[in-house]
């Protein structure tokens, strides 16, 4: 019987140096691949030359004087293209700013020889990151809106520095589910690195993950597929994608035990038909928490702002309108009629 094991043992060590790695190809530098609204900020970070985010800016196109500014947290292996169908309804109510998280869209891909002791991908590192990107820019009070990963990164700056979050605008987020369990699951043995590589590629190319997160995938767009190939497109683009999913399964925080702290504005969206954060987690999560807002869109999934962008609109437009007028002095009246006449059209 030990024999039995020590071969399992020597076989789960050998086996992943014995399976071929071909060269990535097909991709390139991500300053080739920006759309022309598309901006580059180099950001500080210990231990390096700085790291390199990627962020496109919709100027507000409203007559408020003070507008609020929205900013666009995309969620797992995606990228700020994701909230394109809802960009230009939400710049006629505030600034946008979306930007790419590392290592996804077309932000750094930051390998382990570049850093020396604090890991970029932790949530620390990302929470970090997000201030860091708003000092940067200047921006003291956002909304923040956050898809899936992106609104446990919401959730977790809100907790941390909830003086400069207005309100949390969270569809499916993340908080009760992580990345796919079998990456998980690779991630914890060290010798199966290249395994992880392998998979990450399979993963990444197929498809799947953008299938699942709809509830209707033939919905999806050649443009949709195209923007969330993007991951595959950047040099580095998969050893990187693997050290996000390693660090992953060093959450340092746990939203899920500090949900009564965040008594800011708080809207959930969540589709009917969610096949990666159950529907039913963001009915548990708006039950736990101290005042949100919950919204369920019919025949909808995982990424309602890419398949049901119109209801997206109207579920964030009437809930702005029911905030107290001080909290949104700038978007309230003229928020309320674009509402009203989109709610008389039929959108």
């Amino acid at each position: 019987m030990s024999t039995f094991f020590g071969l399992i043992l020597l076989l789960m060590m050998v086996g992943p140096y014995l399976l071929p790695l071909p060269e990535l190809t097909d991709v390139a530098p991500a300053q080739t691949l920006a759309r022309p609204a598309g901006k580059f900020l180099r950001l500080p970070w210990p231990g390096t030359d700085g790291i390199q985010f990627y962020y496109e800016h919709d100027e507000y196109t409203g007559a408020q004087a003070t507008p609020p500014v929205f900013i666009l947290m995309h969620g797992f292996a995606a990228n700020l293209s994701s909230w394109d169908s809802i960009r230009p309804w939400l710049a006629r109510q505030g600034h946008v700013i979306a930007y790419d998280r590392i290592p996804f869209g077309l932000s750094e891909r930051v390998l382990p020889e570049q850093w020396e002791e604090d890991n970029p991908y932790t949530d620390q590192a990302a929470v970090a990151q997000l201030s860091s990107l708003l000092d940067t820019l200047k921006v003291e009070q956002a909304i923040l809106v956050g898809n899936s990963a992106g609104g446990n990164l919401a959730m977790q700056l809100a907790l941390t520095q909830p003086e400069r979050v207005q309100a949390l605008l969270l569809l499916s987020p993340s908080v009760y589910t992580g990345s796919p369990a079998i990456l998980s699951m690779v991630a914890a043995i060290p010798p199966l690195r290249r395994a992880g590589l392998l998979l990450s590629r399979r993963l990444a190319s197929s498809g799947k993950l953008l299938e699942m997160a709809f509830h209707d995938p033939s919905l999806i767009t050649q443009q949709q597929r195209d923007n969330t190939a993007l991951i595959a497109k950047v040099d580095n683009w998969d050893t990187a994608f693997w050290e996000f999913v390693r660090a992953s399964r060093m959450r340092n925080i746990n939203v899920s035990e500090r949900l009564d702290e965040l008594r800011m504005p708080l809207l959930l969206i969540s589709g009917d038909n969610d096949r990666i954060v159950a529907t039913r987690e963001t009915i548990r999560l708006a039950a736990a928490l101290p005042d949100a807002t919950l919204e369920i869109l019919p025949d909808c999934g995982h990424l309602p702002q890419q398949e049901c962008p119109e209801a997206v609109i109207n579920a964030i437009g009437q809930w702005l309108v029911t905030q107290q007028p001080t909290l949104f002095p700038a978007t309230s009246q003229g928020l309320k009629k674009e509402t009203d006449q989109k709610l008389n059209q039929g959108l």
